[in-house]
């Protein structure tokens, strides 16, 4: 019986998290929004060490969010990273500051952020095409669904 009631608890309480899900919102400098991202945040240096990682699907609409505790040139790479991906780099203002596109799963290369950024937008490949990000777009956080507009 105690078995079955952690299991209950268990299945509840990733039931909540799942709906406490963080979103980014990226709008032109004009204001008009390009896209809305369900996002993981990978605030901890243990989870941005991992990103997506080993992962095998990414819906079109979700991503995971890197942030730094600072400010300055960043480089990922995609070792163990199955995916192809698009890095879209965010400097502290939430400006758009470099997009890499179509990363290769794998490669030991670096992906620099070019400029100093202090976040890092990880989505499927092609979709900041879709979703028309340019450089100069503005990022907007949310950290759950209570505090989405």
């Amino acid at each position: 019986m105690r078995h079955f009631i952690l299991c209950l608890f268990l299945l509840f309480s990733a039931q909540a998290q799942a709906r406490a899900q963080s979103y980014v919102r990226i709008f032109s400098p004009e204001g008009v929004q390009r896209a809305e991202i369900a996002v993981e945040i990978a605030g901890t240096p243990e989870l941005r060490t991992k990103g997506l990682m080993f992962r095998t699907e990414l819906d079109d609409e979700a991503g995971m969010l890197f942030v730094f505790p600072d400010e300055r040139p960043r480089s990922f790479w995609m070792k163990n990273t199955l995916l192809p991906l698009d890095i879209i780099f965010f400097n502290s203002s939430f400006s758009v500051v470099n997009i890499a596109r179509g990363t290769q799963p794998y490669s030991l290369a670096s992906i620099p952020s070019l400029f100093p950024a202090k976040y890092a937008l990880e989505i499927n490949a092609g979709q900041a095409e879709a979703l028309n990000v340019k450089k100069g777009d503005m990022l907007k956080i949310y950290q759950n669904e209570a505090n989405k507009p």
